[in-house]
């Protein structure tokens, strides 16, 4: 029993977290290069601004992708050329530049903007899903530093462990 409240309780949590990662997915990003960089925690979070086709500043959190590339994911509203103007690495108070590497990608032109549809669901018999892997999840809530105004719950996964 205690084994079904188990799977159970991680099922109501995937639900809850599929549309936020499908939403992020969709979202535009840039991929960018940090130099020299190392991910690792307690440590330092990378913060992009970029710069919006009106001219307004807004700042976007990077997530680590791997080796020294970084995904700046952002929300687009209007069509237009985005940029990144800078990175910071961010700890506490602690504010300092980053240095972007040669291979990022700078700008973006957004041709179009489409309201999100959600994803779509397909049924699987639970016995032809595949053979079941140990994953471990985390939930990381970010948000826009000058106003609070706006948040987001990222979902974190490991790479499947076999044990």
């Amino acid at each position: 029993m205690k084994l079904l409240t188990r799977y159970l309780l991680w099922f109501i949590l995937l639900a809850a977290a599929l549309p936020m990662m499908a939403a992020e997915k969709h979202m535009p990003a840039f991929t960018i290069h940090l130099e020299g960089v190392k991910f690792g925690y307690p440590g330092f979070e990378h913060w992009a601004e970029i710069e919006r086709p009106d001219g307004k500043h807004e700042w976007a959190f990077a997530i680590f992708q791997g080796k020294d590339s970084w995904r700046v994911p952002f929300q687009a509203d209007i069509a237009g050329v985005y940029r990144i103007l800078q990175v910071e690495r961010r700890r506490g108070d602690t504010r300092e530049n980053d240095t972007i590497g040669k291979d990022s990608q700078l700008e973006l032109d957004v041709k179009k903007i489409d309201p999100f549809s959600g994803p779509t669901a397909v049924q699987k018999d639970l016995v032809s899903a595949g053979e079941f892997k140990n994953l471990y999840y985390m939930f990381v809530c970010v948000g826009d530093r000058d106003s609070h105004s706006r948040y987001q719950i990222h979902l974190l996964t490991s790479p499947p462990l076999g044990f």
